[in-house]
C-alpha cells in the first residue's frame, strides 16, 4: 500500500494517486459525491455493483480517510469534496456505467458491467497517434493496422479503438492534464 500521509496537505494529489493505483474506486467516489448520505444498500442501487465490491471500495476509500461513515450513511470529507470535483469536471466522462478520467498522460476507462468493476488505461500518447494516422490517412483504421502502426499488441489495439469510439460518444473535449 502507497503511503499517502505525506501527501495530506494536498487532498487533489492523494485523490489522484488513489485513483492510480485502485481505478475501480472512481466509481464509488463519484456515486458518493453525487448522492451524499446515502446508505450502502441505497449506493449499491445507485451504482448497481454488488454490495461486496461496494463493501471494500468504501472500506479503502474510509482507510484513506476521503470518505467517512456518520449513522450508516456515506459522505466525501469535506477537505477531500474540490478534489473530488477537480478530478471529475476536469478530468472526467461519464456515461451511464462507463467512466472515463485522464490521470496525467494515462486514459483510465472503467465499465460496470453485471455488478463488477471491469477497468484497464491506455497511454494518452497512443490515443494522440491513432487519430493522427487516421487524420492523415483519410480513414479509420482496423484492430490489426493500429497494432502494426503503433507497434502494440492486437488487445491493446481493441481497447484503442474502443476508447476512440468511448470518448467521440462522450463529446467531451478531454486534453491531457498539464
Amino acid at each position: 500500500m502507497r503511503d499517502y500521509a505525506s501527501l495530506r496537505n494536498n487532498p487533489t494529489r492523494v485523490l489522484k494517486n488513489i485513483v492510480a493505483s485502485k481505478p475501480w474506486l472512481l466509481a464509488i467516489i463519484n456515486a458518493i459525491y453525487s448522492n451524499p448520505g446515502l446508505t450502502l444498500e441505497k449506493l449499491r442501487e445507485v451504482t448497481g455493483l454488488v454490495m461486496g465490491v461496494l463493501r471494500r471500495g468504501v472500506w479503502w476509500l474510509t482507510k484513506y480517510g476521503v470518505v467517512e461513515i456518520k449513522n450508516n450513511k456515506v459522505f466525501v470529507r469535506a477537505e477531500y469534496i474540490k478534489a473530488v470535483e477537480e478530478l471529475k469536471y476536469n478530468y472526467y466522462c461519464n456515461m451511464k456505467n462507463t467512466h472515463i478520467v485522464l490521470l496525467d498522460k494515462v486514459y483510465v476507462v472503467l465499465i460496470i458491467r453485471d455488478g463488477h468493476l471491469k477497468y484497464w488505461s491506455l497511454p494518452v500518447e497512443y490515443y494522440e497517434k491513432l487519430t493522427n494516422y487516421e487524420r492523415t490517412l483519410g480513414r479509420i483504421l482496423s484492430e490489426s493496422e493500429v497494432a502494426h502502426a503503433l507497434g502494440v499488441s492486437a488487445g491493446t489495439a481493441k481497447k484503442l479503438i474502443e476508447l476512440k469510439k468511448l470518448l467521440e460518444a462522450c463529446k467531451t473535449s478531454i486534453s491531457p492534464a498539464e
